[in-house]
């Protein structure tokens, strides 16, 4: 799932909410839209380190270029 469908999850609990659902699976729906927003708010991004994809920290640097010294 991407980041930018946590909108129709969301949609789709408010639509079965304004119809009365049932509890639990309005319960549900909402512990989804919780979990998928924590994912989403920690989201990093993807760089290309020397033909190796490596996950971005806050700054933008890889978590490779931190760890890995230069070598000559």
């Amino acid at each position: 799932m991407l980041i930018t469908e946590i909108g129709q999850v969301e949609a789709a609990v408010l639509n079965l909410e304004s119809y009365a659902g049932h509890e639990a699976v309005l319960c549900l729906g909402y512990a989804l839209l919780q979990e998928l927003e924590t994912r989403r708010d920690a989201c990093r991004s993807l760089c290309l380190v020397d033909g190796v994809w490596a996950i971005t920290d806050e700054t933008g640097e890889s978590a490779s270029d931190a760890t890995v010294p230069f070598v000559t």
